[in-house]
């Protein structure tokens, strides 16, 4: 067999590959922010893992789509109804626990892994509708996340949620609010098992309401999870029934425009 080829259960005969590189982006909704995840293969061994179809997506989806019906009907029937679109950018913390478990999974696989820079911010998209007492139903995307590395093992998540929405002033120039609604995470690769739903809570406050364009802040907690595979090593022998439930979003920190 020739130095480099395959044996029949899919390992490298030749451990003495060139180093390669992957690229880990911490976004939402568009492209924003890049980090880099570098690995060396330390002794050659290579697992193929096929990817885990995500079991409740279609679902969230159908809800998601219900739920803007509901919106546009809601603002087609009351003339005090008033579309605000946030659009900005949010830190999640949670990022950093499946960055953890990548590389922990990698390294298990024989990979020295060592991570540069990575930054868990990216754009969010909360559109909602509110009315004159205040009152306001959204929905909202972001922020979107997505892991990539040469060899092969992937992973992305598009959070995705409905809530409702108590703004305290809504005929004031500032004015604080909260919001409580459902979140998921539409998420799928390598070590990924499923998504499991959660809460998501959020408080903050309004800038320029009667502007054109105004300014916002908020911070949010999202208990969403996703379940993922962790890898570890026996005696030298690589265990993949081990799982990681790990809160991608959890406590975030927005700064957003409002249209």
């Amino acid at each position: 067999m020739a130095a480099g080829e395959k044996d029949e259960i899919g390992y490298p005969e030749d451990g003495n590959l060139s180093p390669s590189k992957g690229f880990l982006f911490p976004l939402g909704g568009i492209f924003l922010a890049l980090g880099m995840i570098s690995e060396n293969m330390h002794y050659g061994k290579f697992i193929n893992l096929n990817k885990r179809r995500e079991k409740t997506m279609k679902r969230w989806v159908a809800v998601c789509l219900q739920f803007v019906v509901v919106l546009l009907f809601a603002s087609g029937s009351s003339n005090a109804a008033e579309w605000r679109f946030p659009l900005g950018l949010t830190y999640a913390s949670g990022f950093k626990d499946v960055v953890d478990n990548y590389k922990n999974n990698l390294q298990a696989r024989g990979y020295e892994v060592s991570t540069s820079w990575a930054v868990p911010v990216g754009l969010t998209f909360q559109p909602y509708v509110q009315f004159e007492n205040g009152l306001g139903i959204g929905a909202g995307v972001g922020p979107f996340m997505f892991i990539t590395t040469t060899p092969g093992y992937d992973f992305y998540a598009v959070p995705v949620n409905v809530n409702v929405r108590f703004t305290f002033l809504p005929k004031a120039n500032i004015s604080p609010y909260i919001r409580a609604g459902g979140s998921y995470h539409i998420a799928g690769g390598d070590f990924v098992k499923e998504s499991k739903p959660g809460f998501l809570g959020g408080i903050g406050i309004e800038f320029f309401r009667t502007k054109r364009v105004g300014l916002g802040l908020e911070a949010s907690y999202n208990s969403s999870e996703i379940t993922f595979e962790k890898d570890k090593r026996v005696s030298g022998i690589l265990n993949t029934k081990g799982e990681e439930n790990i809160k991608p979003s959890s406590f975030m920190f927005s700064i957003f425009a409002i249209f």
